[in-house]
């Protein structure tokens, strides 16, 4: 269930400032979008990773877990890189990653989703291939190094506490995360 003393309630006009009090506070976001429009908003503003696309077709048999890994971790490695503010959109979608949305090799959910961890170049940088092993802008091979203005989001549109607490169970970090609902 959702504790209300737990999720701050903020309009859609405070989630610009979302990402600044993140970085500060040195954790990730989770959102609550009750609003609708902040995935549009990251479309355009930020990094969005439209993962429910991708959970649905591994749920269809259209591809396996291996394919929404990949897009995952290419997704962290350019937004890392680039800095950006950068939304998981889970829109509906219930991806366990405890167990089925996590690999040690392609997407360490237990380690992306633990800030001070993730933040350790030793940590993130066995997730970046030789070809993506670049500095901003893709120069100077072998210089990658991740943002410190990257801030990661995770965005639910759940329609009630309990389906949002059936996604949150299966994150690992999510009691460390700043908790909001945009309404």
């Amino acid at each position: 269930m959702v504790d209300a003393g737990q999720w701050e309630q903020k309009s859609f006009g405070a989630v610009a400032g979302l990402p600044a009090i993140a970085r500060e506070q040195r954790k990730y976001v989770f959102l609550w979008d009750r609003q609708g429009s902040v995935q549009s908003y990251f479309q355009y503003r930020g990094s969005l990773c439209s993962l429910a696309p991708e959970i649905v077709k591994k749920s269809a048999g259209m591809q396996d877990v291996s394919a929404v890994l990949e897009k995952l971790r290419v997704h962290l490695v350019v937004a890392m890189r680039d800095g950006a503010d950068t939304m998981i959109d889970l829109d509906k979608t219930s991806p366990n990653f405890l167990t089925e949305v996590t690999d040690e090799s392609t997407f360490d959910a237990s380690l992306v989703f633990n800030y001070e961890e993730w933040a350790k170049h030793e940590n993130y940088i066995r997730f970046v291939k030789e070809e993506e092993n670049v500095s901003k802008g893709g120069l100077n091979p072998g210089h990658y190094s991740r943002d410190p203005n990257f801030c990661l989001l995770i965005r639910s549109s759940a329609d009630n506490a309990e389906e949002l607490a059936l996604q949150t169970a299966n994150i690992p970090g999510f009691d460390d995360m700043i908790k909001v609902v945009v309404q």
